[in-house]
Order: C-alpha cells, then sequence, then structure tokens
C-alpha cells in the first residue's frame, strides 16, 4: 500500500488512501474554516469521536476492511458540510451548524445506530465556536 501524502505543516498524513478521508494535516484545516463559519453564524461545532475494537486482534487486511467500513457508514449518515477524517485507527467527526446539544445528540444516536457493530464506542462533545483550530485538535488528541 502507497504511503499516503504528508501535510507540509505537520508531517502528519494529509488523507489515507484506504478511507479517503482526511487526516490531520487536512482535518485542521477544515476545522479552522469551520469554526470561523461558526462564529459568523453564532452557532457551535460538534466533536465525534469513533473508536472500533475490532483493531485489537487483527491483521492490517482486515483492519483495512474495518476501517473502509467505518468511513462508509459515517459518511453515509454525516452531512456534505461536515468533515470525516480519520486518525490512525480513530476517526473523528466536526459537525457545522449545530444549534444546542439536543442538534448533537440527535447526530451521534444517528452515526451510532449505523455503526453499531464495527464501533468500539461513539462519543460526541459540543465545541465553543471561540476555540481554535489547534485546542480543537487538542480536544482530539485526548480523545
Amino acid at each position: 500500500m502507497a504511503e499516503p501524502r504528508r501535510c507540509l505543516h505537520c508531517g502528519q498524513p494529509a488523507d489515507y488512501p484506504v478511507t479517503r478521508l482526511p487526516g490531520r494535516g487536512r482535518f485542521l484545516d477544515r476545522c479552522a474554516s469551520a469554526l470561523t463559519r461558526a462564529r459568523r453564524a453564532r452557532t457551535s461545532l460538534g466533536l465525534i469521536s469513533i473508536t472500533s475494537a475490532a483493531f485489537d486482534d487483527c491483521d492490517d487486511a482486515t483492519r483495512d476492511v474495518v476501517r473502509r467500513r467505518i468511513a462508509v457508514a459515517a459518511l453515509s449518515v454525516m452531512r456534505a458540510d461536515d468533515t470525516v477524517a480519520r486518525f490512525d485507527d480513530r476517526f473523528v467527526v466536526v459537525c457545522n451548524e449545530l444549534r444546542n446539544a439536543k442538534d448533537l445528540a440527535t447526530i451521534t444516536t444517528r452515526l451510532g445506530n449505523v455503526l453499531q457493530h464495527q464501533a468500539g464506542s461513539v462519543s460526541s462533545t459540543l465545541v465553543d465556536p471561540m476555540t481554535s483550530a489547534a485546542e480543537l485538535l487538542e480536544l482530539v488528541d485526548r480523545g
């Protein structure tokens, strides 16, 4: 499998060929844009983290199959303006233009229902639009 292209700023994968999802570099760029739009529209962002227990005891080929399934399932539920990204064996979603925690809970539940047999956990948090992209990335890294 070919190595993913690397972000010029952070050296992390710009996107992953297996899932065709953005990696850390493009995720950071998209977060900055999403935060700017949220400030202008006076809305919030949601951050959803998806992990899979299926990665624990499987080979690389099986992991790739699971990664693709999770990516396809997540993209099928999310809105066009939301960002689904891959961080190694975790997936992160940034949901744009949320009015309140109920909007995020609805999306998280819908995503959890679609991923019920593929994801180990799906968790979410509402993000203040005054958060910086770097702070948002720190939230992702903390899990």
